[in-house]
């Protein structure tokens, strides 16, 4: 994983051609001041994560703790402008807004932040849908649509946390060598 830039800047005080979710920014460390947006939340996933404890089982994976990443749409306070902020990760049982109340901060609040790049879809990827709020995949413009916002994402890394389970994803490299080993040991299993 690259390492993010090291000294925040206020957003506003960014250059016009940085206020955009592009590769040459990903990892910019950034301040916004503005407010939560939580009536356009957004889920996505299911995605795992190591370094919960799992519930439930799986032959793949065993050990990670299966939820979602909150991505809100963050209204700005310098010029009214809404962006994308991931504010971390949830399990499962926290979907329901109302499990977790604590975490929907009201008010102007400044985070610290890093630019980040949308998903691109793939061949195994599901469709999201988003008429039922339902986001498999990073889809800039689809989420950009429905949250009402700019296309730029940043990763919440400071400020007000979601809650103290909602962190950055650990240990996707650990888990991604089980899947290689997965899809290349299944071939061999289904001829016996």
């Amino acid at each position: 994983m690259q390492k993010p830039k090291t000294n925040p800047r206020p957003f506003s005080h960014a250059r016009p051609r940085s206020l955009t979710s592009s590769p040459e920014n990903e990892y910019l460390r950034i301040r916004v001041s503005g407010t939560f947006r939580h009536d356009r939340e957004m889920l996505l996933g299911p995605r795992t994560r190591n370094d919960q404890a799992q519930k439930g089982g799986g032959l793949i994976g065993g050990g990670s703790a299966v939820g979602f990443f909150v991505i809100t749409p963050f209204q700005r306070s310098d010029d009214g402008t809404v962006i994308l902020v991931n504010r971390g990760w949830i399990p499962r049982e926290m979907r329901d807004k109302r499990s977790r109340e604590r975490g929907l901060v009201e008010g102007v609040v400044e985070i610290e932040a890093l630019m980040r790049t949308a998903e691109k879809g793939g061949v195994m990827m599901l469709d999201n849908k988003p008429e039922k709020n339902e986001w498999y995949w990073l889809d800039m413009l689809g989420m950009t649509e429905f949250g009402g916002a700019k296309p730029i994402l940043v990763e919440m890394i400071g400020g007000e946390l979601l809650e103290e389970t909602a962190r950055n994803p650990v240990g996707l490299r650990e888990t991604h060598w089980m899947l290689k080993l997965a899809f290349l040991v299944l071939p061999f299993l289904t001829r016996l």
